[in-house]
């Protein structure tokens, strides 16, 4: 048979040989001896009979059922006698136990020991940053009590607390009797009112007269309190209202913190110069000093005097406590 059939041409093609036949190529089975299928038959007849005879019966063929067997310890017999010795001991723990028994007596050594002399409590130093009772703090707590005086006054004193803070002093002694006037630079609405106290207070008298010596006239306060008050350095104005606003031989109180002095002799000539005599000093506490002046008379200061008064500010440092 050609491969292209193209008129005028033709290219023949080899012919191609048949396939051959397959052959299988698996393993033939051997034949089965006569022998063993004799055996095989007549197994199988047994089988038949016992099945045979197992439904007549009524028995079902059932599998031989494992047993286990448990091994159990052998326990030797306990005597009675032991048994009871045991029962003993138990009741005697028990007693023990619920009866402890007394402890020995005690050594001679115990009873009498070396007599050795008691600790000396160390005594603590009271410090500004200590904290008091009623969130004061300890150089608060002891200037109330230098202060506490005030409460033996006559019932309808008139103190004026210039600079009075937290107004602690009206609050202690205004339920005794006494008439307090607090004054700071913000109110609180209630006790405090609101002044600058190295300007004017707001409250009567008058100055002294620059002709004759006087105590000045219309005043209403027997005794006026600067507790750490005189903090600006234009305090001596302070000291200048305090006269103005005091009754003749009015008392003024002024505690400032012992550290702020640099000349104590100064300050007190300086107050003493505005119109006032020292009659008290106490400085028995570490940490402020207490000074008791009385109001005299006095001529009043020109304006060039006021201002060489003023220099002398720095008699007191500034201050460096946070709190009053």
């Amino acid at each position: 048979m050609p491969l292209f059939d193209v008129p005028g041409w033709t290219v023949e093609a080899p012919a191609i040989a048949e396939a051959s036949a397959k052959t299988s190529k698996k393993r033939k089975r051997s034949a089965v001896e006569p022998h063993n299928l004799k055996a095989a038959e007549a197994n199988f007849e047994k089988l038949i009979k016992q099945l045979e005879h197992s439904s007549s019966s009524g028995n079902s063929v059932k599998a031989p059922e494992k047993t286990k067997t448990i091994k159990k310890k052998k326990t030797e017999a306990i005597p009675q006698d032991v048994k009871s010795k045991k029962g003993k001991d138990k009741q005697t723990k028990k007693h023990v136990a619920n009866h402890p028994q007394p402890a020995p007596p005690k050594t001679q050594k115990e009873l009498n020991p070396p007599s050795t002399p008691p600790k000396k409590a160390k005594k603590k130093l009271d410090t500004p940053s200590t904290s008091a009772s009623n969130g004061l703090t300890a150089l608060q707590k002891g200037m109330k009590e230098s202060l506490d005086v005030l409460s033996e006054y006559p019932q309808g004193t008139v103190i004026a607390d210039l600079g009075c803070g937290d107004a602690a002093l009206a609050r202690s002694l205004t339920p005794k009797g006494l008439s307090v006037i607090s004054l700071d630079l913000v109110s609180d609405g209630v006790f405090v009112v609101e002044a600058d106290i190295c300007d004017k207070i707001p409250l009567p008298g008058s100055g002294a007269s620059q002709d004759d010596k006087s105590e000045g006239e219309g005043h209403i306060v027997d005794v006026v309190v600067c507790a750490l008050s005189l903090m600006g350095t234009n305090w001596p104005n302070c000291i200048r209202e305090a006269w103005r606003i005091l009754k003749p031989s009015g008392e003024l109180k002024i505690a400032e913190v012992a550290s702020r002095f640099t000349n104590v002799t100064e300050f007190r000539n300086l107050v003493e110069s505005i119109g006032f005599r020292l009659k008290s000093k106490d400085d028995s506490n570490s940490h402020f000093t207490l000074f008791e002046f009385k109001k005299i008379a006095v001529k009043g200061k020109s304006q060039d005097e006021w201002e060489e008064a003023l220099t002398k500010a720095r008699l007191l440092k500034p201050c460096e406590y946070k709190r009053r």
